[in-house]
């Protein structure tokens, strides 16, 4: 197998990989909105051949959890088209971000799967010269919005993937396919790639994420795992609104249930199985202080060490609120938002992923456990092509990194880009090498 010369289409794009990064770091578009990023990597796709699929043949929208309102929608369709977007590909979403490289050889062969989240974080981005894309010119032009987690990076790798791959199809059998996953942000998009159908056929996917090195060095670290399984949820609780002086009686208090609910929550986390958390951010209710609160919304989640734990956490969660709702007389609305499970990457497949690391980069991966310690709804890939007996896993590309993730001084070493993309497409060329 040639790595050297697949390194060598990788680096290529070297130049290109930093103008699309700070591109699409200049232009964040959070969960479900990503229109903009979906039509460039589309257009950019076609233009060098390669096919995609897009909108509901990669999503299936009965799963798109926490998809926004229409009107969310229409203004980020417009915003993508104003800031650049080929209207053709916008319209070719239908209302659905993402898309799906497809490189098909014709050829009896495995079918791998890559897949690269594309959406940015609900984060106002640092504005002082301090911070390298505000004092280079690509920091966020979208008010509240900023690529805070390196999924500008990973939509890059991912392009620069595929590209090179498309270019050396000949010594290819069977699939590779590409996956920009939108909304993982909230965990709100993955089940609803899975539910599309388009990981059905595949016998091996790979994910990653950019990670921070202790100093700065480029590495693969192949031992990751601690992704707890999590549901997040929104709750409306609606009584009656009256009087606080004068007829309290005839009030029915959303607040009241609200609060016992996000207290009783609090107490159904223990398990001896593993570690569970709950947590309630926000609680918003009442209009005003001499009236009855008629409603109360809050937005919670639950998270466990395994899918079990969290699924009984999330029941437990409910039967507090239906009670609280119940004692108080109001009546309940229980929203799901978003969600992931946990998963475990195949030991087998970890360790081609580490062969590979040696033989087409010439150094040694990082095989010391690394715990994420939060959740990632590539696990719901992992475990649907687990569950029809293919292999999954998920690796941290490391890298230099300033700021912590989700915050507004979040940046990262651009170097890491072609090396990922190395990463990937040499799998790619090791698991779906032809072989005649």
């Amino acid at each position: 197998m040639d790595y050297k010369a697949l390194n060598g289409i990788c680096e290529e794009y070297a130049q290109k990989a930093v103008e699309w990064r700070r591109d699409l770091h200049r232009h964040p578009e959070p969960a479900w909105t990503e229109f903009r990023t979906t039509a460039f990597l589309a257009k950019t796709l076609e233009e060098a051949g390669v096919p995609v699929l897009m909108g509901k043949q990669v999503v299936c929208p009965e799963y798109a959890m926490g998809y926004p309102e229409e009107s969310v929608i229409k203004a980020a369709m417009e915003r993508a088209v104003e800031q650049g977007a080929d209207p053709s590909y916008v319209q070719r979403t239908e209302g659905y971000t993402g898309l799906c490289a497809v490189i098909d050889t014709g050829r009896e062969g495995p079918v791998v799967a890559i897949r690269m989240d594309i959406d940015s974080n609900d984060v106002e981005e640092n504005r002082t010269d301090a911070h390298r894309p505000q004092k280079e010119g690509f920091a966020s032009c979208n008010a509240g919005a900023m690529h805070a987690c390196g999924h500008d990076g990973h939509a890059v790798i991912g392009l620069i993937t595929a590209l090179s791959l498309y270019r050396i199809r000949e010594q290819l059998q069977g699939k590779v396919k590409v996956i920009f996953q939108p909304a993982e942000e909230g965990v709100r998009g993955a089940l609803s790639v899975c539910k599309s159908g388009i990981l059905d056929d595949v016998d091996f996917v790979l994910g990653g994420h950019i990670a921070e090195t202790s100093d700065g060095s480029l590495q693969v670290c192949t031992n990751t795992g601690g992704y707890l399984a999590t549901d997040k949820f929104d709750v409306t609780f609606k009584g009656e609104a009256s009087h606080a002086g004068g007829s309290p009686e005839k009030g029915r208090n959303a607040l009241l249930a609200a609060a016992l609910a996000t207290l009783g929550m609090q107490t159904q986390v223990q398990d001896g199985r593993g570690m569970g958390r709950c947590n309630v951010g926000l609680l918003t209710a009442g209009t005003g202080r001499n009236v009855i609160p008629a409603q109360a919304t809050l937005k919670a989640e639950t998270r466990g060490s395994t899918s079990e734990i969290a699924q009984d956490i999330y029941r437990h969660a409910v039967d507090s609120i239906e009670g609280a709702a119940k004692m108080y007389g109001c009546t309940y609305e229980v929203t799901k938002m978003g969600g992931a499970a946990s998963a475990q990457s195949d030991e087998s497949l970890r360790q081609v992923v580490e062969q590979v690391v040696r033989d087409s980069l010439g150094m040694e991966p990082d095989t010391v456990r690394q715990d994420l310690g939060g959740s990632e709804d590539f696990t719901y890939m992992m475990r649907t092509v687990q569950g029809h007996g293919g292999k999954a896993m998920h690796m941290f590309l490391g890298t230099r990194r300033w700021g912590s993730a989700h915050n507004e001084w979040f940046d990262f070493g651009e170097d890491v880009l072609v090396f990922s993309a190395k990463v990937f497409a040499s799998c790619a060329l090791r698991l779906a090498g032809r072989t005649e």
